[in-house]
């Protein structure tokens, strides 16, 4: 759980912190913004999924907090790994448009070389219940 603890750390206290390893995939974590406006708390954060030899998956997420409770967390991806250049490739290869090739590749991609976001997640879990 040391990997964890630095993640959640580095998120609610800073500094960044690179090649965190969560489930056997490493990540970047930025310190996230904190706000407190009326009475409820928000969190807004990014983790970098590293990805060899393409540009990182990023994550950003947002929890908000309040009496106590976590009231709402989402999470937004901006792809950058196989699953992008793979829609790429098979929209000029196949004629399939970018969006469904990716997201078909994104499918395959998680069998291959594991859910890395559902790593993510538990990042994402552990800072709300950290916070609170």
């Amino acid at each position: 759980m040391a990997g964890l603890d630095a993640a959640v750390k580095a998120a609610l206290k800073g500094p960044e912190r690179k090649d965190i390893k969560i489930r056997k995939h490493d990540f970047n974590v930025k310190k996230a913004s904190k706000q407190v406006v009326k009475g409820e708390t928000h969190i807004a954060g990014q983790i970098s999924h590293r990805v060899r030899w393409t540009p990182d998956d990023q994550v950003f997420y947002a929890i908000v907090i309040k009496n106590k409770k976590i009231t709402k967390v989402t999470r937004s991806i901006e792809g950058g790994g196989w699953g992008k250049l793979a829609g790429k490739l098979a929209a000029w290869v196949v004629g399939a448009d970018a969006a469904t090739a990716e997201e078909i590749y994104g499918d395959f991609e998680g069998h291959v070389v594991g859910n890395w976001k559902e790593a993510a997640d538990v990042i994402i879990g552990a800072v709300a219940l950290e916070a609170v």
